[in-house]
């Protein structure tokens, strides 16, 4: 009787089971980020999984009020053995938080309703773009380079963003390389060298444009200064210009420093620092633990870079520029540079004109405040970023200035470790070495006269001896020498006097006497 009785209750379950909605609705659209629609863009709704044998499909807006059809009916007839209906013209006229759609099913079965998941309605990427510098002299034949700012002002990442350059005679030789993606918000430096063949003066126009966005472009002037044998629009020979072009050299003031960088230390108390980093590293929000594995492997890559920092000032223009160098044995992943530029150099990010080959970059702050992520970093491999600003400021900014970097890991360690343990390490007199857990340094023995190979020295190096020029020891014995060889000389040759014989009875003088 009891099995009897267990054998009904799992029958009803098994039935209520069936009659249980499987109605499945989701969303896409192309070159949308996940989680988020584009506003002004189509997309599709798709329902599918339904049980029993529909006829009818209807879509609902209710949670998402900007939403509408373009071209399409909100109620669509299911065709006979169907397993899906969708809607491809959909469209939100409005950006939004936590939207969803509703799509029911009936007619030849039970009344099914299922939703898409939440999504937020987003702007679609809008990209802008800046050539430095705005004007260029070169001779026929000739190259010159031109640095690229790009930024997407949009809330979806931008898309498989293409490079071209446009100009008569003009072509390009290296550089304006194609850009995977740039997250919203962000900016990315690109480099062109531009081989300049036809004399004349031209309007050159680069031009950047996304799979997912509009193109844009900017144009700069280009002259081109004929040379003997070159030729001119118009196809003919030409001989050297004529005519001379003098440029008055503007007075430039310039410093270069060598900055000790130190372990970041900013990370943990910088809430918009840290906001920046999850977009850019697509991680989430950050966790206690990601906080300190990025500051420790920030204190463990400091002793491994070199940092100089260059300004230059004129009238109308200052440019700031930083140039690292990554001593270390292995390769970083997502290198971190975290840079604060004073008030006195630009009031606002806005201001600045960023060049950073290799790095996709962020605003972090207005003040202004950037970060610059290079997805891999080589050992022993050379990073730049430069500041532009029109204006002229004075050098000693340059003292102002803050620089923090981090990186999210080594290659071949796991997360979390900076080195492998028991390896060893110089850094200044001390000798270091991994620890067990491979998460820090640990000083095991402080050098008298310095460390080298992972080692201490045995006595401190000995000065070279100063190599003696022979002639300044033997030059005053030679004098001497024939100073004494010209007396005796001189004593030889001077005459001797002959007195005159006494005449007779003279006495002789004393002197006469032996």
């Amino acid at each position: 009787m009891r099995t009897n009785f267990v054998l009904m209750v799992l029958v009803i379950m098994l039935l209520m089971a069936a009659n249980v909605s499987a109605l499945s609705v989701t969303y896409s659209q192309a070159g949308a980020d996940d989680d988020e629609v584009m506003k002004g863009r189509t997309f599709t709704v798709t329902a599918s999984g339904w049980s029993g044998s529909c006829s009818q499909a209807t879509i609902s807006f209710a949670d998402c009020p900007s939403c509408s059809l373009t071209g399409e009916s909100a109620q669509k007839t299911i065709g006979g053995g169907a397993t899906s209906v969708s809607w491809t013209t959909v469209v939100a006229s409005s950006t939004a938080n936590t939207q969803k759609i509703t799509v029911s099913v009936s007619g030849g079965c039970e009344l099914q309703e299922g939703e898409t998941d939440t999504f937020d309605i987003v702007l679609p990427p809008s990209l802008s773009i800046q050539v430095i510098p705005t004007s260029v002299t070169v001779n026929q034949g000739d190259t010159y380079t031109v640095n690229l700012n790009i930024r997407n002002l949009g809330e979806t990442t931008a898309r498989d963003v293409s490079i071209s350059v446009s100009g008569t005679g003009m072509s390009v030789q290296s550089g304006c390389s194609s850009i995977s993606t740039i997250d919203e918000n962000a900016n990315v430096g690109e480099s062109c060298v531009v081989k300049a063949s036809t004399s004349g003066t031209y309007t050159v126009t680069f031009t950047a444009g996304a799979s997912n966005a509009d193109s844009v472009s900017d144009s700069i002037s280009v002259v081109v200064n004929a040379v003997s044998g070159g030729t001119t629009p118009g196809g003919g020979e030409t001989g050297t210009s004529a005519a001379a072009v003098l440029v008055k050299k503007k007075a430039t003031k310039n410093t270069t420093k060598k900055f000790k960088l130190v372990p970041g230390v900013g990370l943990r108390n910088n809430t918009k620092l840290q906001a920046a980093l999850e977009k850019v590293l697509a991680k989430g929000k950050l966790s206690e633990r990601a906080l300190e594995n990025l500051m420790r492997l920030s204190a463990s890559i400091v002793s491994n870079l070199e940092l100089n920092k260059e300004i230059k000032s004129e009238k109308n223009q200052s440019e700031i520029k930083l140039k690292f160098r990554y001593k270390g044995e292995r390769k970083l992943k997502n290198f971190i540079v975290y840079d604060r530029l004073p008030k006195e150099f630009a009031e606002h990010a806005s201001d600045v004109l960023i060049s950073a080959p290799g790095a996709e970059y962020r605003v972090v702050e207005e003040d202004p405040e950037f970060i610059f992520v290079y997805p891999e970093v080589a050992p022993n491999q050379e990073l730049s970023i430069t500041y532009s600003v029109d204006k002229e400021v004075e050098i000693s900014v340059l003292d102002a200035t803050h620089t923090e970097v981090y990186a999210e890991s080594y290659e071949g360690l796991e997360e979390g470790m900076i080195c492998e343990p028991g390896e060893k390490r110089c850094v200044n007199n001390e000798i270091q070495e991994c620890s067990d857990d491979g998460k820090s340094w640990n000083v095991i023995e402080i050098c008298k006269y310095g460390c080298e190979k992972n080692k201490c020295k045995s006595i401190l190096p000995q000065p070279r001896a100063r190599a003696v020029d022979i002639s300044y020891v033997l030059l005053p014995s030679i004098v001497v020498i024939l100073v004494i060889v010209i007396i005796v000389l001189v004593k030889k040759r001077k005459p001797k006097l002959n007195l005159p014989k006494p005449m007779p009875q003279m006495k002789p003088s004393p002197s006469d006497f032996p």
